[in-house]
């Protein structure tokens, strides 16, 4: 039986405690705040583990080389997801994940570039791509960029890593890091809440 006290609804210790029945709607007014110090189970959350890294310096990318793109700038990483160039799944957070990245390519001048593509890999294998075709640069500071998103889920250790490849016919295409504080190429994520 439970004990009602001033403010607080105290049952027998080691018992649960219910409110309301199946049906029933339970109303928090305007202006009130839940306060949890306990476990949450099956509402609100945070979308964490969460990180976006960036481009320090240019990366240069040879023609027809599959190359990992390293991300040295860490804008935040909340959990301690990501080291190394990839993220990592930390333990206990299998889930859906959300992720992205954003890849600027310089053509550099009097370039021309065929053929581009990203991808992520998941532990170590091509998971998706996007592809850029035939840009040019014959004046100089002409870019692309090669976007994508998607969701996927992950268990522990699973790792995604960014990769980029490239055929040109003149020139020396790099993925561009910062300039002037401007985040260039960047790489990011997070846990949805389900």
């Amino acid at each position: 039986m439970a004990t009602l006290f001033v403010d607080k609804v105290d049952p027998q210790s080691g018992t649960s405690l219910e409110i309301g029945s199946s049906g029933d709607t339970i109303t928090i007014p305007s202006g009130a705040t839940i306060t949890n110090n306990g476990t949450q189970t099956g509402f609100g959350g945070a979308n964490t583990p969460a990180f976006l890294v960036s481009k320090g310096s240019d990366q240069s990318v040879s023609n027809g080389t599959t190359t990992k793109i390293t991300f040295d700038n860490e804008v935040y990483d909340v959990g301690s997801c990501f080291a190394s160039d990839k993220f990592t799944v930390p333990s206990g957070e299998n889930g859906k994940y959300f992720l992205y990245y954003n890849i600027r390519i310089n053509a550099g001048n009097h370039s021309v570039v065929q053929y581009c593509f990203a991808q992520f890999r998941k532990n170590g294998s091509e998971l998706t791509r996007v592809e850029g075709l035939d840009f040019r640069n014959n004046y100089g500071g002409y870019s692309n960029h090669l976007t994508r998103s998607f969701t996927i889920p992950l268990v522990a250790g699973d790792y995604i890593e960014v990769f980029m490849d490239q055929a040109q016919t003149s020139g020396t295409p790099t993925v561009r890091g910062e300039g002037s504080g401007i985040l260039m190429s960047t790489f990011g994520g997070y846990k949805i809440i389900e």
